[in-house]
């Protein structure tokens, strides 16, 4: 894992235009490699584009909703410097920033950079696929009817998930790991998988398969696997704000991926802001919302992630990496294929498994009026768009900005 702190100081505007804000950065204060996971290289960690500061992750290619967290402006007679303390930083291949709301003494930044490093290092060996001495991968790895304990965060995590899939309908269902292994080795062949092992491999799949007993599981098949990436990132970002609110940081913004959660209000004693911008434009006064982060969580899934072309038919055809779960096939980007879909509510582990569940729809319609009727036990407000157009959903009255 790498990270880096940086002071900012909120930048007087000789406006009071919140049109145009922007953040001064004084310098940096510490720039420290921490653990084996990544080398830490050096990078710009905030881009000023059209007066706005952006943080890096939403600058990368093909994302279709873009997060702008802006630090903004504060008036000219406060004489009272008002400073962030940023924390950057790279785990498991994604970028972080965690935001203080003030700047820390040397021993704060030092509890701030334990409490990150702790989280993310439990986050790598419970839940990371990728590391094949996680517990997740470990529990892959079992045969069928074998029961083992498991530690008491998995199993929260766990319950958490069969929630959901109990609130989709088996929509969200995280035991498609099988499948999407066999469809993306074909598709990156510029093949498709046989019906026939299709078929063999459906066997495997299902949330049905996986059984929980007080803190024990155990799976109905040798070949289930599951994975807890439409979760657990917003999980993780839940787990740091809770972990810096303890620590005595009321007024902190948590960002891992483009999941966003925060807690308390900016150094100017306004609600954090983010825009949700649309394909194609950075301009605010062309944002989808202006969402106030009152404690607040943002997760946003796409169709940008990973996508294949492959000819089907005499026709050509673009799938991406969510798997349907009823068809048992990849997703199409079409025109009217749902590109994205942003989600606010109370914690970013709900809102994650909602947006991506949003992607699961034919079109847009269908997922609106399916989030309408879902009763998750928390309010929703979601952004879903197209390649022609986006529409908002709230299910509480409480109101965001929004066009």
């Amino acid at each position: 894992m790498s990270w880096s702190l940086v002071h900012c100081k909120v930048n007087p505007s000789s406006s009071n235009s919140a049109k145009a804000p922007a953040v001064e950065v004084l310098k940096v204060t510490q720039y420290i490699h921490m653990g084996p996971f990544l080398n830490l290289q050096p990078r710009v960690l905030w881009r000023n584009l059209m007066g706005m500061v952006l943080p890096y992750s939403v600058l990368k290619r093909s994302l279709l909703f873009l997060c702008f967290i802006i630090l903004g402006s504060c008036h000219e007679n406060n004489l009272k410097e008002k400073y962030t303390t940023l924390f950057a930083g790279n785990a498991m291949t994604i970028d972080y920033r965690v935001i203080i709301g003030k700047k820390l003494t040397s021993q704060e930044a030092e509890s701030v950079k334990e409490a990150i490093s702790e989280i993310f290092e439990s986050i790598n060996t419970t839940f990371n696929n990728w590391n094949p001495n996680s517990e997740l991968s470990k529990l892959n790895q079992l045969k069928s009817n074998v029961t083992v304990p498991i530690s008491l965060e998995l199993n929260a995590v766990l319950k958490q998930t069969d929630d959901i899939v109990n609130l989709t309908n088996g929509l969200f269902d995280p035991t498609m790991e099988p499948l999407h292994k066999l469809w993306k080795e074909h598709l990156e062949k510029g093949e498709i998988p046989t019906t026939a092992q299709i078929k063999n491999i459906s066997l495997a799949i299902g949330w049905n398969k996986i059984h929980l007993i007080g803190q024990n599981f155990y799976k109905s098949d040798d070949r289930t696997a599951i994975d807890l990436g439409g979760i657990v990132k917003g999980h993780c970002v839940d787990l740091l704000i809770e972990k810096l609110n303890e620590l005595g940081f009321p007024d902190v913004l948590v960002e891992w991926g483009g999941e966003i959660r925060t807690t308390g209000a900016h150094p100017e004693g306004r609600p954090w802001t983010v825009f949700v911008s649309g394909l194609g434009s950075l301009n605010p006064d062309k944002a989808i919302a202006k969402i106030e982060m009152n404690d607040l969580a943002l997760a946003t899934s796409g169709d940008y992630l990973q996508n294949w072309t492959v000819i089907e038919n005499e026709h050509e055809i673009t799938y991406f990496h969510i798997i349907n779960p009823l068809l048992k096939r990849p997703l199409r980007t079409t025109e009217d294929s749902i590109a994205s879909a942003s989600v606010a509510t109370t914690t970013c582990a709900l809102a994650d498994a909602i947006a991506t569940t949003l992607m699961l729809f034919p079109t847009l319609n269908e997922a609106k009026q399916w989030v309408k009727g879902i009763q998750p036990g928390a309010p929703l407000r979601c952004w879903i768009a197209t390649r022609k157009k986006s529409e908002y959903v709230e299910t509480s009255s409480q109101a965001i900005e929004h066009k």
